[in-house]
C-alpha cells in the first residue's frame, strides 16, 4: 500500500458509532488527510460527487436506505472506491452478500479495535487495487490475446481438465504443443523440487477462504532444454453459489530474465556491501528453512558484541532466550506461508555475554541467492523499554506511598475520634448517670423509668467504649500482634453468638514490620465487621502462617456466601484491598452462595521491607 494521504467517507447515522469509529481511525497509523461524514445515502451521494475518496466505511441501515439496496446504491455511485461494510450482528448475512457484489470487507460493530481497523482498511484498498488491475488486465487480454507473450491456461476443476495456450506453451517451455493440455501430474513433475509445495499451499488457502479469488506465485519449471526457468503464475477462481471452486483461469509469464537481473544486482557485491554497511541499524539475513544466519552487517557485530564470523556460524534461534524460541519457529512458519510477508515486532535477544537486549525488528521475506529468507532490520530499544519500565515502577511506588499516607492519616483521624469518644462522650454519659442517681432519691415514684434510663446510658457507655477501642489502633511492638488479635476477637465473641477459632502456631512475627502488623490487624477487623453485618455465620476461622517466602492470612466463615464475580460496592472490601496493596499483598475471595466466604491475603516477605515515608 502506498503512503498517500487518505480521504475517508464515513456513512453512519448513529452519532455514537460515528464518534467511536472516528476515534479508532485517529488511533491508527493510517496517513489520514481528512474524514468526512454522511448520515444518509442522499448526503453521501453529494459528497461522492464533489470529493475523490480513498475508502468508504458504510453502515447498511440509513434513514433513507436499508440493507443491500444501500450498498448497491453507494457502489454504483462510487464503484472505483473500496467499500468496507459496518455491520451489526443482526445483518451479518447482508454484509456477506455485499462482499459478493463488490464490497472489500465487513466489520462487526463493537468487535474491532484500531489495529484491526487499520489492517482492514489497508487490505481493502490493496485488494480493490488488485481487483481493478485484474479487471483491466482481463479487458486488455481480450484485445491483445493473439499478440500476448503470456501462456493463458484454464483448469476445469470439476472434470479435472486443463487447457493451455499451445503457441505460448511451446515458446516458453520449449516443449511440443502436444504436451500442453496434459494433466496436473505432468505439470508438477516439471516444477523444481523446492517449489512443489506452492500448489498445495495455494489450493489449500483457496479452499479454506471463500473470499479469496485471486492469487499470484513465482516458481521454477524445467523446460524442454533441461533448464529451470522462473515463471510468474497469476490466477482467478470461479466458484459456485456455495463457494466451492469449479474453475480456475490464469496466465503464466516467463520472468527468467528479470530474475537473472535481480540476481546480478544482488551479486553486485560492491554496491550491495556499501549499502548494507552504511545502515546504522543491525541487519540480519537468515534462512527460513533452518534459521541459519547468512549475512550480517558490521553494526550487528557491534551491537551484539560478537565478531561477524561468530554470528555467521549461529542460527537466528541462538540469539533468542530459550523460552522465546518456540515463538520464533511459529514466526518462521507464518513467513513461509506468505510470499509478501512483512512485520514489525519487539523481541528479546541475547548478546555474547548473555545480556538481554530488547530489539524492535522489521522483518521482510526475500529471495536471497535462491533461498527463502528474512531480512531483519533491528533497532536496539533496550534503554527505551528499561526507562518505560522504570517509570512504571516509580509510578506504582508513588501510588503506594500516597495510599500509605492516606491510611496513616485515616489511622490518626480514627485515633482522634476514638479518644474524643472515650474521654469526652463517656464523661458526659457518666455524669448523666450521677444525676439520675440523685433523681432516684428525690423521685422514688418514678424509679422504674429512672432505672431504665440508667441502664440505657450504661449500655451507651459500653458501646462508646467498644467503638473507641476499635478506632484507636493498638500499640503493636515486636511480639504482641497475636495478643492484640486475640483481644479484638474476644470482643467480637462477647458481642455476638459467633464461635471464633484461631490458629497462629505457624506464624512467626519476629521479622515483620509494625506497619504490616497493623495492616493485618485492620484487615481482620474489617472482615469481622463484614461477617457480623452480612454473613449470618455461626463460626469463623482465623489463621495466620508464615514461611521464608510468604505471610498468609485467612478469615473463613460458614455464612450465606456471595457472588465473588459480582462487583462489590462496599467500603469494607475496598479498605481491605487498599491496605493489602501497600505491602503488595494479593487478595483472594473464595465463595459461592450458601457456602460461606474465605478471605485470603498473601504478603511476599521481600515486599514488606518498606521504609516508612512519614514520621509521627
Amino acid at each position: 500500500m502506498n503512503h498517500a494521504a487518505l480521504k475517508i467517507l464515513l456513512i453512519e447515522d448513529n452519532p455514537g458509532d460515528q464518534l467511536l469509529i472516528t476515534e479508532l481511525l485517529k488511533a491508527t497509523s493510517l496517513p489520514i488527510e481528512k474524514i468526512l461524514f454522511a448520515q444518509s445515502a442522499t448526503e453521501a451521494f453529494k459528497k461522492i460527487e464533489t470529493e475523490a475518496f480513498s475508502i468508504i466505511l458504510l453502515d447498511l441501515s440509513l434513514p433513507d436506505s436499508e440493507g443491500i439496496d444501500t450498498f448497491t446504491a453507494i457502489y454504483n455511485a462510487a464503484h472505483d472506491v473500496p467499500i468496507v461494510i459496518l455491520s451489526g450482528t443482526n445483518n451479518t448475512q447482508t454484509a456477506l452478500d455485499a462482499i459478493t457484489l463488490g464490497a472489500q470487507d465487513f466489520l462487526l460493530k463493537g468487535e474491532f479495535n484500531e489495529m484491526f481497523l487499520d489492517k482492514t482498511i489497508r487490505y481493502s484498498i490493496e485488494r480493490k487495487n488488485h481487483l481493478d488491475a485484474i479487471r483491466l488486465s482481463n479487458e486488455r487480454f481480450v484485445l491483445v490475446s493473439k499478440a500476448t507473450k503470456d501462456m493463458a491456461w484454464d483448469w476445469d476443476v470439476i472434470n479435472d481438465q486443463y487447457y493451455r495456450n499451445a503457441e505460448q506453451f511451446e515458446r516458453i517451455l520449449k516443449l511440443p504443443a502436444s504436451y500442453c493440455n496434459l494433466g496436473d501430474g505432468f505439470w508438477k513433475s516439471r516444477v523444481h523440487p523446492n517449489d512443489k509445495n506452492v500448489f498445495a499451499r495455494v489450493y489449500s488457502k483457496l479452499v479454506s477462504d471463500h473470499t479469496l479469488n485471486n492469487f499470484q506465485e513465482e516458481y521454477r519449471v524445467l523446460n524442454g532444454e533441461g533448464d529451470y526457468i522462473y515463471v510468474k503464475d497469476k490466477g482467478y477462481v470461479l466458484r459456485d453459489p456455495k463457494g466451492n471452486i469449479i474453475r480456475i483461469i490464469g496466465a503464466l509469464q516467463d520472468i527468467t530474465e528479470r530474475k537473472k537481473a535481480e540476481a546480478a544486482l544482488l551479486n553486485s557485491e560492491k554496491k550491495y556491501r556499501e549499502l548494507f554497511e552504511s545502515i546504522s541499524a543491525s541487519i540480519f539475513i537468515w534462512r527460513l528453512s533452518d534459521f541459519q544466519i547468512l549475512e550480517v552487517n558490521e553494526a550487528s557485530a557491534t551491537t551484539y558484541r560478537f565478531s561477524r564470523e561468530d554470528l555467521l556460524e549461529k542460527s537466528f534461534l541462538d540469539i533468542h532466550p530459550e523460552e522465546d524460541r518456540e515463538s520464533v519457529i511459529h514466526f518462521a512458519q507464518q513467513a513461509l506461508l506468505e510470499s509478501n510477508y512483512s512485520s514489525t515486532l519487539t523481541w528479546r535477544h541475547l548478546d555474547s555475554y548473555g545480556e538481554e537486549l530488547f530489539m524492535q525488528i522489521t522483518s521482510n521475506r526475500i529471495d536471497y541467492r535462491g533461498d527463502l529468507c528474512i531480512m531483519a532490520t533491528i533497532i536496539d530499544v533496550t534503554e527505551k523499554i528499561r526507562l518505560e519500565t522504570k517509570l512504571q515502577i516509580e509510578k506504582e511506588q508513588k501510588n503506594t506511598e500516597i495510599t500509605r499516607a492516606v491510611i496513616a492519616a485515616q489511622e490518626k483521624e480514627k485515633e482522634s475520634i476514638g479518644r474524643d469518644l472515650h474521654d469526652n462522650i463517656n464523661q458526659i454519659l457518666a455524669s448523666s448517670r450521677l444525676y439520675l442517681g440523685l433523681l432516684l432519691n428525690k423521685l422514688p415514684e418514678h424509679s422504674d423509668k429512672i432505672e431504665q434510663a440508667d441502664q440505657l446510658i450504661n449500655k451507651a457507655i459500653v458501646e462508646v467504649r467498644s467503638l473507641s477501642h476499635s478506632l484507636i489502633a493498638p500499640t503493636i511492638d515486636d511480639k504482641d500482634l497475636v495478643d492484640n488479635i486475640d483481644v479484638m476477637l474476644h470482643a467480637y465473641r462477647q458481642a455476638s453468638d459467633i464461635k471464633i477459632k484461631t490458629s497462629f502456631e505457624a506464624f512467626d512475627q519476629t521479622n515483620i514490620s509494625s506497619e504490616l502488623k497493623l495492616a493485618i490487624y485492620r484487615i481482620i477487623q474489617e472482615q469481622m465487621n463484614n461477617i457480623l453485618k452480612h454473613s449470618k455465620a455461626s463460626t469463623v476461622e482465623v489463621y495466620l502462617e508464615s514461611d521464608v517466602d510468604n505471610v498468609t492470612l485467612s478469615v473463613k466463615d460458614n455464612g450465606i456466601g456471595m457472588e465473588v464475580t459480582k462487583k462489590s460496592k462496599g467500603v469494607g472490601l475496598l479498605n481491605i484491598k487498599t491496605r493489602a496493596s501497600v505491602f503488595n499483598g494479593k487478595v483472594q475471595f473464595e465463595s459461592a452462595p450458601e457456602q460461606g466466604v474465605e478471605l485470603k491475603v498473601i504478603f511476599k516477605q521481600e515486599a514488606q521491607k518498606i521504609v516508612p515515608i512519614f514520621a509521627n
